[in-house]
């Protein structure tokens, strides 16, 4: 429990719906690129646009946002690391204990109701019955808390790929923990660690000491001691600057900086906004950062949408580093879910630009999904095994970044963050459609597998990289 759906389609199941609903085609809404993603952000911001911010009743006065880059796909995140996360969402913009921002979908209720009337709080789809949910949602919110990752299903037979080997997981602890991959020496394992004096360690240096236990914090109690405060073990809250970690920029640049105030006023973020006059209400959500105070005024809530602030960009902007408990169980990796294994987050030059996961049983289309069993899981490099496949499903022998800028060239020129997302992603409408969603093609907008640059063959030996992951097998 708690693992994402990789597996799912939920473009297909809406054009599915439409069609069973008397809808042969319907409009072209972005749910996503790909199976196994999900654009998420572009669904909130039309719930933001149709729903009211603060009665959250529907409203005829749609809000507009300006120009911003389309978000693309996400890859689906882990609820049972969220009681390890101090902020939540893959830029961290929102407090982990931020009930209502489990909430924001529930607008996605429709009702024909006026939600005027005494009848609003029994009335799904009503602002007045989603607020209603909240004692509900505390609930939700401390199971989804306690929710457990999964233990790898590791083997005591020597022999077995799912065996873990204690020396090389000992060393692999060390690395996470002590291994500077910025630092003058690249060859020293612990160089982060020994270099550390007793006045770093008391500021909690730890996660300055250029490790990976810097970004996803610190999991072993021989390194506990050196946290401020213990009970930090296993929690993980680095937000990194977007232009540092040069992951696909699609996610954090889709928020524009008016989206992240307006949303910092809504009723989801703790605020206590509402117009003098209810027919001025429309009116008083279209307030921007820029003309608060003019006509209407507009305070941010205690729990507003806030991240790491880009100079160059004039707003807060980066992706949060996730904890890695039940690392082996989340594949694929990075925000997008562009790359199959952590063997190949860690091997930067080496990731597959089109690739496919194994198909379950055979047989002919449409009854091929992902194949989900651990037959379909490489255990050594810790994630899925995949084919290399052209975009068109055609296979190749090789699909490595060298197959980049063929595909690339191949691709018509598109505006890219300008372009809505439905532009720019086959439309599922025939059953090859849907077969080409099933191939992960990082040359595709808000798709790319770059970034988590400073794991190379020039920082991280063979050797580190396997004992790295026999350690986060453990975890």
């Amino acid at each position: 429990m708690g693992i994402g759906n990789t597996t799912f389609d939920i473009e297909v199941f809406s054009y599915d719906l439409g069609k069973a609903g008397g809808v042969p085609i319907p409009l072209p809404y972005p749910h996503n690129q790909g199976r196994g993603t999900i654009n998420a952000v572009s669904d909130f911001e039309f719930l933001m646009a149709v729903r009211d911010f603060d009665t959250l009743d529907s409203t005829p006065v749609v809000k507009s946002f300006p120009a911003h880059a389309s978000p693309g796909d996400q890859d689906p995140p882990a609820w049972h690391n969220t009681g390890s996360r101090p902020r939540v969402y893959m830029d961290g913009g929102v407090s982990a204990d931020n009930t209502r921002a489990l909430m924001q979908f529930l607008t996605a209720s429709i009702t024909t109701s006026t939600c005027s009337d005494a009848n609003a709080e029994t009335t799904p789809g009503c602002g007045a019955w989603i607020k209603r949910q909240e004692h509900d949602f505390e609930d939700i919110r401390t199971f989804v808390e306690s929710i457990e990752p999964p233990a790898f299903p590791r083997s005591t037979d020597p022999a077995s790929p799912q065996y873990i080997d204690a020396v090389k997981a000992a060393h692999g602890e060390e690395l996470f923990h002590c291994k500077n991959l910025f630092g003058p020496d690249l060859s020293a394992d612990a160089q982060g660690c020994a270099q550390q004096g007793a006045e770093q360690k008391a500021s909690g240096a730890l996660f300055g000491n250029g490790s990976c236990s810097s970004c996803h914090g610190v999991y072993s109690s021989t390194y506990a001691s050196r946290l401020p405060d213990q009970s930090m073990v296993g929690v993980a809250g680095r937000i990194v600057p977007r232009d540092f970690v040069r992951t696909d920029p699609g996610r954090v640049d889709a928020l524009a900086r008016e989206l992240r105030w307006g949303w910092g006023t809504l009723w989801f973020a703790y605020a206590d906004n509402s117009a003098s006059n209810p027919s001025d209400e429309a009116l008083n959500d279209q307030v921007t950062e820029e003309t608060n105070g003019l006509l209407y005024t507009r305070a941010q809530g205690r729990c507003g949408w806030v991240g790491v602030y880009e100079p160059s960009l004039g707003q807060f902007i980066g992706y949060a580093a996730p904890a890695l408990h039940g690392l082996w169980s989340t594949a694929p990796y990075l925000h997008n879910g562009s790359v199959p294994t952590v063997y190949h987050v860690l091997r930067y030059g080496e990731r597959p630009t089109s690739w496919r996961r194994p198909l379950d049983t055979p047989g002919t289309p449409p009854d091929q999904g992902f194949d989900v069993s651990l037959a379909a899981y490489d255990f050594a490099k810790v994630g899925w095994k995949f084919d290399c496949v052209l975009p068109d499903g055609t296979p190749v022998d090789t699909c490595g970044p060298e197959l980049g800028p063929i595909l690339a060239a191949t691709r018509p020129a598109l505006p890219g963050s300008e372009v809505w997302l439905a532009n720019q992603s086959p439309r599922p409408l025939a059953q090859a459609d849907i077969e080409l969603r099933k191939v992960y093609d990082t040359t595709a907008y808000g798709r790319s597998n770059e970034g988590h640059w400073w794991t190379s063959r020039d920082t991280l030996s063979e050797s580190d990289v396997e004992d790295l992951l026999e350690y986060l097998k453990t975890l």
